[in-house]
């Protein structure tokens, strides 16, 4: 009954009556009336349940957010069983930065990537997003919120749930001039799109001996939360500089 995501307001798309309506049909709540009609459950076992539940999730809570976010060098963890030469010259590179770094700037990653899509929108008139609600509702985590009303739908455009149709139309739109940005709601859900993506947008260069290029962005989150993420003035210039790909 609540919000897609954390970033979400339902209310944008589900009208008041539809939610009335399965509030109604709450298993929860059935459940309970049935208990009650029952004679197994009053009212104070009911609040001593619905109290130890609250209770039990403000516990885990407070112990998550107790846990100290992981450093920017946790990325190359976990990722090989052995890590190569390549790897641990980068990893040791990013120790050396992180090392000697200033205070930054601080942006989440929803605003960062909002302010790079605006910015790059702003400057290039042939640069255009799509995805599954990027438009009207402003994307699942609201990343592209504000967006459709000052670009138009031309350039900012809800596409039918068919991620391979996303991303296809997206390699076509590219190879005809346009730096499309194709939205995956969800990176599990890139699957379907990945003859479009191996045997197509990385292919058409070389297939077309250089008469074609795919200038194309796809972005798929594969997470959320509200940890805030530190970037560096220069840094930013240059994320925005170089996002539009």
């Amino acid at each position: 009954m609540t919000d897609h995501t954390t970033s979400d307001d339902a209310r944008r798309y589900r009208p008041d009556d539809e939610v009335a309506a399965w509030r109604g049909r709450d298993p929860i709540e059935r459940l309970a009336r049935y208990m009650r009609a029952a004679g197994l459950l009053d009212e104070a076992s009911e609040a001593a349940v619905w109290a130890a539940a609250e209770q039990k999730v403000a516990d885990v809570v407070t112990a998550f957010e107790a846990i100290e976010p992981p450093g920017p060098d946790e990325i190359f963890a976990h990722v090989y069983a052995e890590k190569t030469p390549q790897l641990l010259e980068q990893e040791a590179e990013l120790k050396a930065r992180l090392a000697g770094r200033r205070e930054m700037a601080r942006l989440n990653m929803v605003d960062a990537i909002d302010q790079a899509l605006l910015q790059a929108m702003e400057r290039d008139p042939k640069m255009v997003i799509m995805g599954e609600d990027v438009g009207r509702d402003g994307g699942v985590f609201r990343v592209t919120d504000g967006l459709v009303q000052r670009f138009g739908e031309e350039r900012v455009i809800d596409t039918p749930l068919a991620e391979s149709g996303i991303v296809g139309m997206a390699i076509g739109m590219a190879i005809a001039g346009y730096h499309p940005v194709a939205e995956i709601q969800f990176s599990g859900f890139v699957y379907p799109a990945y003859d479009q993506l191996v045997c197509h947008a990385a292919r058409m260069r070389n297939r077309s001996r250089g008469e074609f290029t795919v200038p194309l962005v796809v972005r798929m989150p594969y997470g959320e939360g509200s940890e805030r993420w530190s970037i560096t003035p220069r840094a930013w210039k240059r994320c925005s500089r170089t996002c539009p790909g």
